[in-house]
């Protein structure tokens, strides 16, 4: 990931959930070294990106993270990468 960063120079870097990980913390780290907009989107965040309305479905702002993702993917086009979490370990706590 700090590669795509340092070779594609996005704008921004999307974020939902932030657990407590060395590699995500480098990744965002490298992101505000390189100048890149760190942006954090949590559910029912709605923005236009090239035409397209996107809507945010996950995760909700109440969301508790445990020590460690399963599975994390990520997307990347010219102006943009998003990082999703898909399957994170933890628990929903409702307000």
């Amino acid at each position: 990931m700090i590669a795509v960063l340092k070779n594609f120079r996005p704008k921004e870097l999307w974020v939902g959930l932030l657990p407590p990980s060395q590699a995500l913390e480098s990744v965002v780290a490298t992101a505000q070294t390189l100048g890149v907009k760190v942006v954090r989107h949590w559910e029912g965040d709605h923005f236009n990106l090239g035409g397209a309305t996107v809507s945010v479905l996950f995760p909700p702002r109440d969301w508790w993270v445990g020590p460690k993702p399963r599975i994390m993917t990520h997307w990347c086009c010219a102006s943009a990468m998003v990082i999703h979490p898909c399957c994170w370990k933890g628990t929903h706590k409702s307000k």
